[in-house]
């Protein structure tokens, strides 16, 4: 009766060597057999993959020269008077530049406006990048006064070749929903006073558009 418990127990005792074994000889090959699987072209699911390469890589975008135009419009429900300081800039695009609008408030009380802006051709939109612009935010002017309307942009390189010439039009409009459109004596879409508006070639600002 004694002998049968001792042959179970030395059973029991190899085939946990032997399992012990096996696990050891297993983690032993793993680096052996991920290079044989490498030098066979096999993928290893937790090896790293390499991207594809599809040919060379892209050139990098060409610096070249673009016209920018400047437009305002004032909506009739805002007796404001706008117009762009500079009416046309030569430019180099991935370069920062600075430009601006000034605005008068017409009446006799206190105006909140809100500018909208929309680009000329309108592929071209994703590629102005504004910095800095008064369409960010609204813009409050008391009876009678002026204000200078600052904008910083430049004009990415990658704007597809096909495009040379871009224009940024800015439409001023009263916020209050209230507001009634009613005549005023600039109330034309384009105000007399761009008529002052100069065409120039602007020195771009000293950094560079990130």
């Amino acid at each position: 009766m004694s002998a049968q418990p001792k042959r179970h127990g030395r059973t029991a005792l190899l085939a946990g060597g032997l399992a012990v074994g096996m696990f050891g000889f297993g983690f032993v090959l793993a680096p052996f057999y991920s290079q044989i699987c490498a030098a066979l072209g096999i993928q290893v699911a937790d090896a790293p993959r390499q991207r594809a390469t599809l040919g060379p890589p892209s050139a990098e975008p060409v610096v070249r020269p673009v016209t920018v135009r400047f437009d305002a419009t004032v909506n009739g429900n805002l007796p404001w008077e706008f117009a762009p300081d500079t009416r046309k800039m030569e430019i180099e695009t991935g370069r920062l530049y600075s430009a601006s609008y000034t605005a008068r408030n017409l009446s006799d009380e206190t105006i909140t406006g809100r500018a909208v802006v929309s680009v000329t051709p309108w592929q071209a939109t994703p590629y102005v990048d504004k910095t800095e612009c008064f369409c960010f935010q609204e813009q409050t002017l008391e009876a009678g006064a002026v204000a200078e309307m600052p904008l910083r942009f430049a004009v990415l390189p990658d704007l597809p070749a096909e495009f040379s010439n871009v224009t940024l039009s800015y439409t001023f409009m009263n916020t209050d929903p209230d507001a009634v459109a009613r005549p005023h004596a600039h109330d034309e879409g384009h105000n007399h006073t761009q008529d002052q508006a100069h065409e120039t070639t602007h020195e771009p600002a000293q950094r560079h558009a990130g």
